[in-house]
């Protein structure tokens, strides 16, 4: 018997580091720029693409659907 599950994934988002990058694995997106900051208050970047004018480019495309 076949099983269909639906996965309910919250609106608000916050605090859930874990289901925002689930999202984007789940889309098989192509590039993914990860932007954090640790609890005490260090910043956390790491990119899929090691090019940094392609990473800029993402950054400001993202920077202009906030």
């Amino acid at each position: 018997m076949a099983t269909n599950v639906v996965e309910l994934v919250p609106n608000d988002l916050s605090g859930r580091p874990d289901l925002v990058l689930k999202q984007a694995m789940e889309r098989s997106a192509k590039d993914i720029i990860v932007i954090g900051r640790y609890p005490d208050g260090d910043l956390y970047l790491a990119s899929s693409n090691p090019d940094a004018g392609d990473q800029l480019w993402l950054i400001e495309k993202a920077k202009a659907k906030i």
